[in-house]
């Protein structure tokens, strides 16, 4: 015959693998194997520093996306447009020559005709852009002829696809 066993007391003893899981006295209820609840501090300090350090890297994440267009390009100028105009002019905010320019699109599609670039000197690049952009797309670069390019503003010629809402768009400028 057996000896009889000696009672167990209920959460305070450690937990052991080999022994059987006993029943809870509520329904449905049992600590799962391999997480003792004396651990429970530890994990979570660990979800909590995981936590943090994901949050963190989302916000550099996203800083780093809307500083600036990337590589170098310098934000000429932005322009709120609607499918009620046709033409805009963006008058250019940078400083100092450029080699070649962006356009960026933001909010809604909109499709380009022209693009005319005025320069300093009174000089006029046409650039035929014909290319429907996207809602977070961006134009192909558009060169920039010639040397010593300082330009005074971009005149943009569009057809908006916004359906009475506003598109944004920004021209970029590399040095």
């Amino acid at each position: 015959m057996r000896p009889p066993r000696a009672r167990r007391s209920s959460c305070a003893e450690e937990y052991n693998p080999r022994r059987p899981r006993r029943k809870s006295r509520v329904r449905g209820f049992h600590r799962p194997r391999g997480h003792p609840l004396k651990g429970d501090r530890a994990n979570m300090k660990t979800f909590r520093t995981s936590l943090i350090l994901g949050l963190i890297g989302l916000v550099i994440l996203g800083l780093a996306a809307t500083a600036t267009a990337g590589g170098g390009w310098e934000l000429l100028g932005t322009r709120t447009v609607s499918d009620r105009t046709d033409h805009d002019s963006i008058a250019a905010r940078g400083q100092g020559t450029f080699r070649s320019i962006k356009i960026t699109v933001q909010r809604r599609a909109v499709q380009f005709r022209d693009v005319k670039i005025h320069f300093a000197n009174g000089d006029v690049q046409n650039v035929e852009l014909r290319a429907v952009i996207p809602a977070g797309g961006e134009s192909r670069v558009i060169d920039i002829e010639g040397n010593d390019r300082v330009i005074r503003n971009v005149e943009l010629w569009y057809d908006a696809q916004t359906r009475g809402k506003r598109a944004v768009v920004k021209v970029f400028g590399k040095n």
